[in-house]
């Protein structure tokens, strides 16, 4: 207890930040087309102080379990901690505070490049994977489910799909054919707006790991999850 646990004490600087961005675009300019999408990628790669694991949180892929088990592994006790986000609808909302309260951090902000996180030696570099129709299910109940609290997480995407799908917000909730209008409009903004800025609980998995770039070592699958544990 006490000495024995390591965190970090503040973000870096935006001039380190910046510098770790570009390092990763010039890297990996084949599979980034800008500063912002790296800027996203590396946001999304959480590591703890110890450096020891690197794990991309991947939207409706058990993202929450699997942060919550790294804790558990990191600290040696269970996260008790509790909170309600005023905007979120997540009932883990706590749990992806970890890398917004430098118990964890994002890897931006450490600051790590995409090359720094593969010099990592001998960390485990993590991705959870999900059958893409049940996630897809489990993003559009997910959706449905923050109209139905009336809160403004989604908002954004639930006016939009009113608009271009003719979504009805009356009708179309927990549907067939409100399902359907769903992945229309994902294939809609994804063609307007390319595959890094769709919302992380619906974004493609391997538009969201970048295998390529991340190379992780350990790939679990929420089908699996207890045995990949």
């Amino acid at each position: 207890m006490g000495d024995d646990v390591d965190l970090f004490i503040q973000k870096c600087s935006p001039p380190d930040m910046n510098r770790v961005v570009q390092e990763t675009l010039r890297d990996y300019s084949q599979h980034f087309g800008c500063n912002d999408e790296v800027r996203n990628f590396l946001r999304s790669i959480i590591v703890p102080r110890s450096k020891r694991w690197s794990f991309i949180s991947t939207g409706k892929s058990a993202s929450s379990t699997m942060l919550s088990f790294l804790f558990e592994a990191e600290f040696g006790c269970q996260l008790s901690a509790h909170f309600e986000a005023p905007f979120d609808i997540n009932p883990s909302a706590v749990v992806h505070q970890l890398a917004e309260t430098q118990v964890f951090m994002r890897a931006i902000y450490v600051p790590l490049s995409a090359a720094d996180i593969l010099g990592l030696h001998p960390a485990r570099r993590i991705a959870v994977v999900r059958d893409p129709l049940e996630r897809a299910i489990s993003a559009f109940l997910y959706f449905c489910k923050s109209d139905e609290l009336k809160k403004s997480w989604f908002l954004g995407d639930r006016l939009r799909i009113n608009a271009i799908m003719q979504f009805d917000w009356n009708t179309m909730p927990y549907t067939p054919e409100g399902f359907k209008r769903f992945l229309q409009y994902i294939q809609h903004e994804t063609a307007r707006l390319g595959h890094w800025r769709i919302d992380a609980h619906w974004r493609p998995q391997y538009h969201f790991i970048y295998p390529g770039v991340f190379a992780p070592t350990h790939i679990g699958k929420v089908e699996k999850l207890d045995e990949f544990l």
